[in-house]
């Protein structure tokens, strides 16, 4: 008799692009809090999101609370 694929394996799609856009005086919780989401996410469905935080030029990016997010993708470079 062969056996069921595991549930996990019949409910499985590809994974998913996420794009947080962050731009200079963005609010560092508005970043922040979704991306806390959807790694934490990604743990419980290893594979199904991709994260990508970018920003109009790429590079690092001021908050408007003193915070700087570096190494943000240029959105012209997101797939």
């Amino acid at each position: 008799m062969p056996s069921l694929p595991h549930q996990d394996e019949r409910t499985a799609l590809p994974a998913r692009d996420v794009v947080l856009v962050a731009f200079d005086g963005v609010e560092a919780i508005d970043i922040a809090g979704p991306a806390s989401v959807f790694s934490k996410a990604a743990l419980l469905r290893p594979s199904s999101y991709q994260l990508h935080i970018a920003s109009p030029g790429g590079g690092e990016v001021a908050t408007n609370g003193a915070l700087s997010l570096a190494g943000t993708r240029a959105l012209r470079e997101l797939p």
